[in-house]
């Protein structure tokens, strides 16, 4: 399941970092948890490996259909290896939700500028208008329903 047929004899010191990676999730895996937690489980490996692991990791959760708990400050593993995000910011959660979701609609400027690039402006909101307009500098939108306060329009480059 984790690649390793012909390791068992091998000591950890004489392994690569993925392959010690591997070992220690084999070893969590062989009771059958109903939830695996996982603490920066790719954070010591090179990128090419990290991305290797990654496929790797997605391919057993889908097997064994084990929820995982994923902690991770790597913004591209979350997204990769969750079906949900919870964003934290000093030890509050800011938002919760699908990586899509979070993405595209972030909830804070906080989670916005976490997950990447983006470039904000501020902008208020015409009421006095039918209907309701964003208002930043000459730019202006339709306003969704539902908005009020103060309105911060986050544009991501490839947007």
């Amino acid at each position: 399941m984790v690649g390793l047929a012909g390791y068992e004899e091998r000591h950890p010191r004489r392994m690569s970092g993925g392959q010690q990676q591997r070992v220690a999730l084999a070893r969590a895996l062989v009771i059958r948890p109903s939830v695996l937690l996982l603490d920066e489980p790719l954070s010591n490996l090179d990128a090419k490996l990290r991305e290797e692991m990654q496929i790797e990791l997605r391919q057993i959760q889908r097997t064994l259909g084990t929820t995982t708990i994923l902690v991770t400050h790597d913004q591209n593993e979350a997204m990769s290896l969750s079906d949900r995000i919870v964003v934290m910011s000093q030890g509050r959660i800011e938002q919760i939700g699908t990586p899509q979701e979070t993405y595209e609609r972030p909830a804070s400027a906080f989670v916005s500028q976490f997950l990447g690039k983006t470039n904000d402006f501020a902008a208020t909101i015409d009421r006095t208008s039918t209907p309701a307009r964003l208002l930043a500098g000459s730019w202006s939108a339709p306003a969704p329903a539902g908005l009020s306060g103060p309105v911060t329009i986050s544009i991501r480059p490839e947007r």
